[in-house]
């Protein structure tokens, strides 16, 4: 009888560490989401001060973990695909900007050097116009 009180003290004891792990990490956990860290087993052990292998043997913990995991990995996914949605039309704008700014640039090289012509004429017809008031 005294070996079999031992074993239910043992299993209560071993029960109540578990209940106390798992409130350990669900705590982890939520701190981990409120300051939006990433959560894998090793930032959660970390938070929950408990060993990564106390959580990979915990069947209903680690689902959870890989469960949240994977759902963060499909947020990020998403979330770099609006990006991309967002980027592509910027960079077409910038592209269209560049090309606008280059045309604009080779105008302004035309018209430099049409006010060059135009200035080195006068300055031709002004020495002229001198040279036949002499």
């Amino acid at each position: 009888m005294h070996k079999d009180n031992r074993k239910e003290q043992l299993q209560k004891i071993y029960q109540k560490r578990k209940a106390h792990t798992a409130l350990k990490v669900d705590e982890a956990i939520n701190v981990l989401l409120q300051a939006n860290k990433s959560i894998n087993f090793h930032s959660v052990a970390k938070e929950a001060g408990t060993a990564r292998p106390t959580l990979y043997n915990n069947p209903e913990i680690r689902k959870i973990i890989e469960l949240l995991r994977q759902q963060e990995k499909q947020i990020k996914r998403e979330m770099n695909k609006n990006l991309d949605d967002l980027i592509e039309p910027l960079e077409r704008k910038i592209q269209k900007l560049e090309d606008e700014n280059n045309q604009l640039r080779d105008q302004l090289e035309v018209a430099y050097a049409e006010v060059y012509i135009n200035l080195k004429n006068l300055i031709s017809s002004m020495c002229n116009l001198r040279y036949y008031k002499n």
